[in-house]
């Protein structure tokens, strides 16, 4: 079962499902259950509960505990999005045996890649680590290639946060940006690559590629993975000022995440749009949504979420002023984060007291927390915990300007130590005051100079960054726009399409009869249906081909009189279109006279006449009209002409209609057995490609098939390091069967050797025939000594095997392992060497390398 699919899988699931009944509803329910598990929980679980019911009915056996594994792990991230981590690790431990019990190793990676998420939830960094690597290892294991690339991607993510420059190189190595990637995997590539740029102060780049991952995500169900890049995204473009952009987003990523009811998202996405509330000067607004915040978060009040809400409100009192509520916040968040000691939530918690008492007027109290948020920057190495720590201490001691100066100067100490790190204008104000203060005139001037070329970079910066944010605002419209345009060409040619299906059926329809007045009155019908026509008539030509005649009329529901025209009429419409055998078709505007009109008929704006010709010969015409202006444009001209053409085919003689007839039963017969000839092939396809890989006597893979095996074993052990080694055995005395027995016996031995391998190894291991009486196993993901154990369990049960009038029979064995920068046949020559050992030793017997087994 796939970790993830797209949308139009998903529906084709969904679709298939419903003609399926009883058990054979089971593997398909799981499946799409599965795949439903964060596109709609609510779903996921109830056709879970249906299939753990047909589970019951089921015969018992390896498929069912797979599906029963499968039920436990969809129930485990379900209760992961809903923020009950101890029940999501309960029942990921149960999968994970369950999975582990009928040897599901992508089961098993599943369920590691579930445990990377609670540990994210849980802020446990190196726990995310291992646990992807341990998906690594299951994954490779179950040879499932896009799984280990999007497990190697994930990893990627978090690598980003340790050291983006290797991890932009490691990127670009793994996944090349000139290849195509799976579905699967886009997500996770393009979040490290944002990762990556938003790290390397590469915002636009940053944006581009986390919206890139919020689509992708999307395609394949994974909303909480969206959530999160588009919450990135939205955090760029308040970094770039486009606070409108970052307002857009967050409006889309919010209505996404109250759809889902997951508490953490939706607290995140509440959180963030308090962010860019209060950075809009929005505070009521932004008070609004972080209390919110709190709410929704309460089931997870312990994770670093909550606590960064916390702090928001505290942040967004300072900025309304209100310096009592400020510090009650800022409070509180101390007393969350005291719980696990995350050192730069502490900082950012003290800081805050401290601008909050500063505020009140509690000075000696601000000290306090501001210098154990700079004892505790200084600890942790968090520079700019330093530097606002020590501004603050500025300030509270801003009557000693000595000691007020010293403060400001370590600021600039610390700042002067930052890698590509400006002085904030504030800051160098704040020290140019402070010179000014203390009688240094010459000291203030020269920073109020540095404070001010701050000033003019920063709004150079701030300018640079709202032409970039425009940029991207533009490319993300182009965007839009691009894909609207595909959405309505995908629209229009969907409505074309179904309008050529109609319009043949209705082909079909017409020139199935013979009667002229039936061909009338379902032309009549369908023009009614495809086109906006109160009139419709159809004039044919007089025998003497000198006037047109009605033979069929209605005008608003209610039949024409009966007229004629002559064929050199110098105004009528009918007349010029039969006469020059060309399209009619015109438009008026309102209040202007029709010269045409026939008496008894009503007014018309809009007209079409098109002639009836069938082959060379003309027949007559057709017309409709509406009374709305502009009613027939190129799709209304398309059908009608479409119409006229079956109208043509239809009228004409019967003769005319038997040929067709016949040749289109010749076509249906000719397409038939087209098909036919098409199934056979396919069918021998199949047949030769099973032979092109099957030796014909035993059943097992033939030498080409497992050369082609060993080096694509060679290639993942290049990519992956992974161990496989190589059994090469050899029937003793083989010859002397054939001599004794006869060659349909020792074909019988042959037969019989290749089942015990088969029924022997495991899944993963490939058995074929090497040649002659030679036999070779390849041992996927396996080292020497477990290749060695594995050869001498299929010497002793060839050895224990009765065969039919030859008894018993003895094989002998050589095992060889593929090394670093082996070929493969450097690999097979030193089996073959260690089984010619095991021949000269004395036959049945296992060699490999120094190690036998007699």
């Amino acid at each position: 079962m796939d970790l993830f699919a797209l949308n139009d899988e998903v529906d084709l699931l969904e679709r298939s499902l419903a003609a399926l009944h009883g058990t054979s509803r089971l593997a398909p329910l799981v499946t799409l259950a599965w795949h439903l598990r964060q596109r709609d929980c609510a779903r996921a679980l109830a056709l879970a509960d249906e299939a753990q019911a047909l589970l019951a009915l089921s015969a018992q056996g390896r498929e069912s505990q797979r599906l029963a594994a499968r039920l436990m792990l969809l129930r485990a991230e379900v209760k992961l999005m809903f923020a009950d981590l101890p029940a999501a690790q309960q029942l990921g431990q149960a999968a994970m045996t369950a999975f582990a019990g009928v040897q599901d190793p992508l089961g098993q990676g599943d369920v590691s890649w579930l445990r990377a998420s609670i540990a994210t939830d849980r802020g446990d960094g190196d726990q995310i680590t291992a646990c992807l690597n341990q998906a690594l290892i299951h994954y490779r294991a179950g040879g499932d290639l896009l799984r280990t690339d999007a497990a190697l991607a994930r990893s990627l993510i978090y690598a980003a946060f340790r050291d983006p420059a290797v991890t932009a190189v490691r990127l670009q190595h793994q996944f090349p940006a000139n290849l195509m990637r799976a579905a699967g995997v886009t997500p996770w590539v393009e979040t490290a690559q944002a990762n990556v740029a938003g790290l390397t102060n590469d915002p636009g780049r940053s944006i581009r590629h986390d919206l890139a991952a919020y689509h992708g995500a999307l395609d394949i169900g994974q909303i909480r993975a969206a959530l999160v890049s588009v919450n990135n995204a939205v955090e760029a473009f308040t970094l770039l000022g486009d606070l409108d952009a970052a307002l857009e987003w967050m409006e889309s990523a919010l209505a996404l995440a109250r759809s889902t009811g997951w508490p953490a998202s939706v607290g995140v996405c509440l959180m963030q749009m308090g962010d860019v509330m209060r950075l809009m000067t929005r505070h009521d607004e932004a008070k609004r949504y972080l209390q919110e915040a709190l709410v929704v978060m309460a089931p997870v009040a312990g994770s670093r979420n909550y606590e960064q809400v916390l702090g928001n409100l505290g942040q967004l009192a300072l900025d309304m002023g209100d310096f009592a509520a400020a510090l009650a916040w800022f409070s509180q968040f101390e007393e969350h984060v005291q719980a696990h000691q995350a050192p730069d939530l502490l900082i950012k918690a003290w800081r805050g007291q401290a601008s909050s008492l500063f505020h009140l007027g509690r000075p000696d109290e601000a000290s306090v927390k501001a210098q154990a948020a700079l004892a505790l920057a200084r600890e942790h190495g968090n520079a700019e915990g330093q530097i606002q720590a020590l501004r603050i201490l500025a300030k509270v001691q801003s009557t000693d300007s000595a000691t007020t100066l010293d403060y400001l100067n370590q600021a600039l100490e610390v700042a002067a130590t930052i890698d590509g790190y400006s002085a904030a204008p504030g800051l160098l104000y704040q020290v140019a005051a402070a010179d000014a203060a203390s009688g240094n005139f010459r000291a203030a001037y020269d920073n109020a100079l540095a404070a001010n070329a701050a000033r003019n970079r920063m709004h150079s910066e701030e300018a640079q960054k709202r032409v970039l944010a425009m940029q991207i605002r533009q490319q993300l419209e182009r965007a839009r726009s691009e894909t609207e345009t595909h959405r309505q060409l995908a629209a229009t040619l969907k409505e074309t399409a179904a309008t050529l299906e109609t319009l043949g059926v209705i082909g079909r329809e017409i020139t199935a009869s013979l009667d002229a007045q039936a061909v009338f009155e379902a032309l009549h019908a369908h023009v009614n249906r495809l086109l906006d026509a109160t009139f419709f008539a159809v004039y044919l030509l007089a025998p003497d081909h000198k006037s047109l005649g009605t033979a069929f009329g209605i005008e608003a529901g209610a039949p024409l009189p009966v007229s004629t025209v002559a064929l050199d009429h110098p105004t009528s419409m009918f007349a010029r279109c039969a006469r020059e055998r060309q399209e009619v078709m015109i438009g008026r505007e309102p209040g202007v006279a029709d010269p045409n009109l026939i008496p008894g008929t009503l007014p018309c704006l809009s007209q079409l006449c098109f002639p009836l010709i069938a082959g060379e010969r003309l027949l007559g015409a057709i017309s409709v009209q509406s009374p709305r202006a502009q009613a027939y444009g190129e799709r209304e001209h398309a059908i009608f002409r479409t119409l006229c053409a079956y109208g043509a085919i239809a009228l004409d003689n019967a003769s005319a209609y038997d040929v067709a007839h016949a040749a289109q039963k010749r076509a249906d017969q000719a397409l038939v057995e087209l098909r036919q000839t098409q199934t056979q092939l396919l069918a021998q396809n199949r047949q030769l490609e099973r032979l092109s890989i099957t030796d014909q006597l035993t059943g097992l893979y033939n030498r080409l098939q497992l050369d082609r095996t060993l080096e694509e074993e060679r290639l993942r052990h290049l990519r992956y390091a992974s161990n496989v080694c190589v059994l090469l055995l050899d029937i003793d005395r083989f010859k002397s069967i054939n001599d004794r027995f006869g060659h349909l016996v020792g074909d019988q031995v042959l037969i019989g050797i290749g089942h015990i391998l088969q029924t022997n190894v495991r899944e993963v291991d490939v058995v074929g025939r090497w040649g002659g009486e030679e036999f070779l196993v390849i041992c996927r993901e396996t080292a020497m000594e477990g290749a060695l154990l594995l050869a001498e369990k299929l010497r002793t049960a060839i050895e224990a095997h009765e065969f039919e009038q030859v008894g018993t029979q003895s094989v002998s064995l050589g095992v060889a392992m593929l090394r670093q920068g082996d070929t493969v046949t450097q690999t097979i020559a030193r089996a073959d060497a260690a089984l010619y050992r095991a021949k000269d030793a004395g036959r049945n017997r296992v060699e490999g390398g120094e190690h036998t087994l007699a």
